[in-house]
């Protein structure tokens, strides 16, 4: 009876042995499915987060891309309308300068023309004034040379020994003569 109780107990510790064998197989299988089908889903999820994540960069990308394209036209549009507003004003500018320049040289030449203009005025004026001295002149020697020879020819003719130095007076008077009209300039 000894040897069946413990050939029992043998068998029993054997069949608890086997069965927890089985059973810590069974549960490592099991923990070891879970693991495995965690590791699965968490790379499954990790794949689709990556997935969805480069999507949305993407996404995110061709928006950036949009928005670039978009300012890229916007400033350009800016900047196009700032260089053609500073292009007008420095046109406007040399416009006006020119203007100005333009009417200086133009309001200097015609002073120079009013000048010359004054300039041939005055020297019409001089040479007029020079030929009337010079006229009147003339007719002063003419008149003067006139009233010796008449006043030689009025006086009495000397003797054949007399003095010939002797010197014949001359009125002193101013006779007054016809006046001669100027010559018009």
């Amino acid at each position: 009876e000894i040897q069946r109780v413990w050939r029992g107990f043998l068998g029993r510790l054997a069949w608890e042995q086997k069965y927890e064998d089985i059973w810590s197989r069974q549960v490592a299988a099991g923990r070891l499915q879970r693991h495995i089908r965690g590791w699965l889903a968490r790379t499954r999820v990790m794949r689709l987060r990556r997935r969805m994540a480069r999507q949305e960069f993407e996404k995110a990308r061709r928006r950036f891309k949009a928005a670039q394209a978009l300012q890229s036209l916007v400033r350009g549009v800016q900047v196009r309308a700032r260089m053609n507003a500073q292009k007008a004003a420095k046109i406007a500018a040399v416009k006006c300068i020119q203007r100005s320049w333009r009417g200086h040289h133009l309001r200097n030449g015609m002073w120079r023309q009013v000048l010359d203009n004054r300039a041939t005025r005055i020297q019409a004026a001089i040479r007029g004034f020079l030929v009337r001295c010079r006229h009147r002149h003339l007719l002063v020697s003419v008149t003067t040379i006139q009233r010796h020879r008449r006043a030689l020819a009025k006086a009495p003719v000397p003797a054949a020994g007399a003095d010939q130095t002797q010197i014949v007076p001359v009125s002193t008077e101013p006779q007054v003569e016809a006046e001669v009209p100027a010559p018009s300039e």
